[in-house]
């Protein structure tokens, strides 16, 4: 993820050294979820390995929103955004590494270092 956001920030060494003390790493099992319906989603996701999908249920029916493949960012962003229970299942659909940033840490630390910007 740092990869990612190098190429796209300039933030010097304490800078990278706060955001990196703010990100935790979750290892998921084929079928566990992030986010489940009914549940506020509280942070930003950065998939370093694996596939994940989100879907929501249509009449008992599953309706994929979309696949996440390594090495990109995913969350519930109507969820995150207004606090509200999430509509989706954010599921892993093989064993995934994800690196997650909860929502008050990022605007905690964009109020300390207005340089950074995603």
């Amino acid at each position: 993820m740092l990869d990612t956001l190098k190429k796209t920030t300039q933030l010097d060494g304490d800078a990278w050294l706060s955001f990196s003390n703010i990100v935790t790493h979750q290892q998921l099992m084929k079928g566990e979820t992030l986010v489940q319906p009914g549940q506020i989603c509280r942070h930003i996701f950065f998939l370093q390995t694996g596939l994940i999908r989100s879907f929501y249920l249509k009449e008992g029916d599953e309706r994929n929103v979309a696949f996440s493949l390594e090495n990109s960012f995913l969350t519930d962003l109507k969820s995150l955004r207004n606090q509200e229970p999430s509509e989706l299942t954010i599921q892993a659909l093989e064993p995934s590494l994800v690196l997650k940033m909860a929502k008050i840490d990022l605007i905690n630390l964009y109020q300390r270092l207005i340089r950074l910007k995603l």
